[in-house]
C-alpha cells in the first residue's frame, strides 16, 4: 500500500506541475492578447487634415538705400534699364498669418538670359541669416541680421559683374533646427 501512495502522490505533484505549467501559459498568453488589443485600441483614424500655414511675401527694389524710402518698388529698370553703375537694393515684406519661430532666411541672386522664362543663381550671391518671424507683417532686410543698416544693406550691384540682362533677388524661408 505504501508503494501505491507514493505513486499516487507522484502522479497528482505531476497533474499539479501540468496544472501550473498550462495555467502559466493560459495566463501569459491572454495577456499577450490584451496587450495586443490594447495597442490596436490605441490606433485612431482621421477623416480630417492639418493644413500648416507658410510665410508668404514680396521683394522689393530701390535704387537708395533708405529705410522709409517710398522708392521702393516691385521693379526696377522695367521702361528703361537703370545703368550698370547703379548701386540697387532689397527687401522682403512678409505677409500676415504665417510662420511663427526662428527661420532661416536666404537671400540669392539669380539671372536670366533669356528675358526672364528661367533663372539661374550667381556664385557667391547670397546673404543667410536666422531671423525670428512673429506671424505678423515684417520688413527683413538683406543685412546679417535682417534689420535696416546703412550701409549694411546688400548692394547687389557689385555681384552682377557690371552685367547687363534681367536680375532678381529670391528669398527663401526655411524652418530653422
Amino acid at each position: 500500500m505504501r508503494g501505491l501512495l507514493e505513486v499516487n502522490r507522484v502522479n497528482v505533484n505531476k497533474s499539479q506541475r501540468a496544472f501550473a505549467a498550462v495555467t502559466l501559459i493560459t495566463t501569459v498568453s491572454i495577456a499577450f492578447v490584451l496587450v495586443v488589443y490594447a495597442a490596436l485600441l490605441g490606433t485612431i483614424n482621421s477623416t480630417g487634415y492639418v493644413n500648416v500655414g507658410g510665410t508668404g511675401g514680396k521683394v522689393y527694389y530701390s535704387l537708395t538705400n533708405t529705410e522709409t524710402s517710398t522708392a521702393w518698388q516691385n521693379s526696377l529698370g522695367s521702361v528703361t534699364p537703370i545703368s550698370q553703375s547703379d548701386s540697387w537694393y532689397a527687401k522682403m515684406n512678409t505677409t500676415s498669418g504665417g510662420y511663427i519661430g526662428q527661420a532661416t532666411i536666404l537671400w540669392e541672386l539669380k539671372q536670366s538670359t533669356d528675358g526672364g522664362s528661367t533663372w539661374g543663381s550667381a556664385v557667391g550671391a547670397t546673404v543667410s541669416f536666422t531671423y525670428s518671424l512673429d506671424g505678423g507683417v515684417q520688413t527683413i532686410y538683406a543685412t546679417s541680421n535682417g534689420a535696416f543698416a546703412e550701409p549694411g544693406n546688400r548692394d547687389w550691384h557689385s555681384n552682377t559683374g557690371y552685367g547687363t540682362g534681367l536680375w532678381k533677388v529670391e528669398v527663401t524661408i526655411t524652418t530653422s533646427t
